[in-house]
């Protein structure tokens, strides 16, 4: 994103209401995650203008709120589980954040449950691989 370090913040906000007021919540969804890429916020900037949008009375809709709730409290548990996973199999959090992305909050708090559970990394990288293809696998 070429504004402004100082600016990010603000334009990230402003761009995630206009494809909000623009698109279906479908497409909102979709496309959200590449606003979010973009704008290379750290991540504690980002959930804190989550929260707020969660928070702000003026939005029209409901789901609007719930989105944004739902995305905070899923990026704290992301960052919580990637600890204790680099904690426990002494790798980098990093290494586990990308798989734990496309995971439905459900499912990140099952693996918190779990990963107490396993003996070695590649325990969970399976249990990982499994999740992401699908119930059908």
């Amino acid at each position: 994103m070429r504004y402004p370090e100082e600016e990010r913040g603000e334009v990230f906000r402003r761009a995630l209401m206009g494809l909000f007021q623009l698109a279906s919540i479908a497409l909102f969804e979709k496309y959200v995650d590449f606003i979010d890429t973009y704008a290379g916020l750290p991540d504690e900037e980002r959930e804190d203008i989550f929260r707020e949008m969660a928070a702000e009375e003026e939005l029209p809709v409901i789901t609007f709120k719930q989105f944004f709730t739902e995305k905070g409290i899923q990026q704290g548990e992301m960052r919580a589980i990637s600890r204790m996973v680099a904690k426990k199999f002494n790798v980098s959090p990093e290494t586990v954040m990308g798989e734990l992305e496309s995971l439905p909050s459900a499912t990140i708090r099952d693996l918190e449950d779990r990963v107490f559970e396993w003996d070695s990394f590649d325990q969970l990288q399976a249990w990982l691989e499994k999740r992401h293809r699908g119930p059908s696998a």
